[in-house]
């Protein structure tokens, strides 16, 4: 025991703070050694603290942030050099974390992220470096060039990489291919990574449309990724969420909570080839799009996915919409969900008999036109008749928004059926099968969106102090 406890106090004795100041007071030199590095003798360029060198190429492992350093950035604008690759970022660090002993890059203030030349990602993770953590850094996609199946931030091949405090504003990409992936965030074969409390807007395609790839968060990994995306504030895109994952491996579960998405022209949150995910809590609001959908599966579809309290509002083309195979789409489950102010309550985009492969029930549609599944059916009556019986216990009882005129999607507490409609979802909520809310409000007191911020996702706490994640932040 005491030989245990003599390593954790020289593991957090070795961990450095290191600075990153190019404000010109005081002054900054790449040259300065790791062990001389201060405040008062910061470097230039958030590279020299990456790669342990003021140049890419030539990379210094030693004298790099190292795990359980943590690389203070001041506010101001910081340029470096692109990979010209779609996957390697042009601040990938050279060194690894490990865990419990992170390497953080934290920006302080406004720090404003661009390429002076190349193409490529800016920050992120590749090839096995792994337990790195970027927070609060800003990116204007016009001053990043980006390239097919790209984004301005991408985790591939890295695992445990933490991505918090982001903003992405997107611009039209230069590149040509109408069907490429433009995305925000893209997370490529990463298993435990962590996308938590980032403003994402303007993703779109190449043309200056909104296509169904051109999302906010991507997610491209296979078996045992374990990923989890949280209290996200993403608009403004083609989709907000795309569970799209490796063609062949579907993505393994994905935890996707407590975000907000609103005016995203295609989908609020796409589910494709992904298999015991969870999409739940989340609030879906104003596609923006003439046939825009709030939750939508995709093609090849996915296995024990529970999709549960979210809310969906309008107006917009389709509340829930199922594109699927039935060989590749099996046991989901889609309850306790609100449905508001949506032609299409639920839309199967071809006639079929999901027995086996989704079980619709508790949920609540209100100021709906029809559910389609083949045919047409204008009542909720006339959509439980068919078979094999979707939403036996589901509602069309107004769920009486405090005002949803103002966006606040909190129920009223005055008893309506929406307070005691749902049952817990597996491990959503509580018990499993105890009596909860439906949509995305179960303790009525959850934070959907940005954490700490003002507007959708106040979480405000008395004195001025707030936390991101389990970060207390004054």
């Amino acid at each position: 025991m005491v030989s245990l406890i003599a390593l954790l106090v020289a593991v957090q004795a070795d961990a450095a703070t290191l600075y990153v100041n190019n404000s010109g007071t005081p002054t900054c030199s790449d040259g300065t050694a790791k062990a001389s590095n201060t405040s008062a003798a910061p470097w230039c360029t958030i590279g020299r603290a990456a790669w342990g060198h003021a140049t890419r190429s030539t990379p210094n492992a030693s004298e790099a942030a190292a795990a359980g350093d943590t690389v203070l950035v001041t506010a101001g604008t910081y340029s470096s050099v692109g990979t010209n690759t779609r996957y390697e970022p042009s601040l990938n660090p050279v060194n690894s974390g490990t865990a419990g002993n992170l390497i953080t890059f934290r920006g302080v203030g406004t720090v404003e992220l661009r390429l002076s030349s190349g193409e490529g990602p800016v920050i992120g993770s590749y090839n096995g470096k792994n337990y790195i953590t970027w927070e609060n850094f800003y990116i204007d996609e016009q001053y990043v060039h980006a390239l097919p199946d790209m984004a301005p931030v991408v985790v591939d091949l890295s695992d445990y990489i933490t991505l918090t405090r982001l903003t992405i504003v997107g611009r039209q990409p230069t590149w040509y291919g109408a069907n490429d992936n433009h995305n925000g965030i893209r997370l490529e074969a990463t298993v435990g990574s962590v996308v938590s409390n980032n403003r994402i807007s303007g993703v779109i395609m190449y043309d200056g449309t909104y296509g169904v790839n051109a999302a906010g968060i991507m997610t491209y990994v296979g078996t045992g990724a374990v990923i989890t995306i949280e209290h996200n504030e993403i608009s403004d895109c083609g989709t907000g969420i795309y569970l799209k994952n490796a063609w062949g491996t579907h993505g393994d579960q994905i935890t996707v909570r407590y975000n907000y998405l609103y005016d995203n022209q295609f989908a609020g949150i796409r589910i494709a080839e992904s298999d015991n995910s969870l999409v739940y809590q989340n609030i879906i609001r104003a596609g923006a799009g003439s046939s825009s959908r709030g939750l939508d599966f995709g093609y090849e579809g996915g296995v024990n996915n529970i999709v549960a309290n979210n809310t969906v509002v309008g107006p917009m083309a389709a509340g829930i919409y199922a594109h699927v195979q039935t060989t590749t789409w099996s046991n989901n489950t889609i309850n306790n969900n609100i449905v508001y102010n949506v032609t299409n309550a639920v839309q199967f985009q071809a006639s079929i008999n999901f027995t086996g492969y989704a079980s619709f029930d508790r949920n609540d549609y209100y100021t709906v036109t029809r559910w389609v599944n083949g045919s047409n059916y204008t009542t909720l009556a006339d959509w439980q008749a068919t078979a094999p019986a979707p939403d036996a216990n589901s509602s069309t009882s107004d769920p009486q928004f405090v005002s949803a005129g103002t966006n606040n999607f909190h129920l009223a507490n005055n008893g309506q059926a929406a307070l005691t409609l749902g049952r817990v979802v597996g491990s959503i909520g509580g018990t499993n099968g105890n009596t909860i809310p439906v949509g995305a409000y179960i303790t009525g007191s959850e934070t959907i969106g940005v954490e700490g911020a003002s507007g959708q996702g106040v979480a405000v706490i008395s004195g001025g102090v707030r936390f991101i994640g389990g970060v207390r932040i004054q």
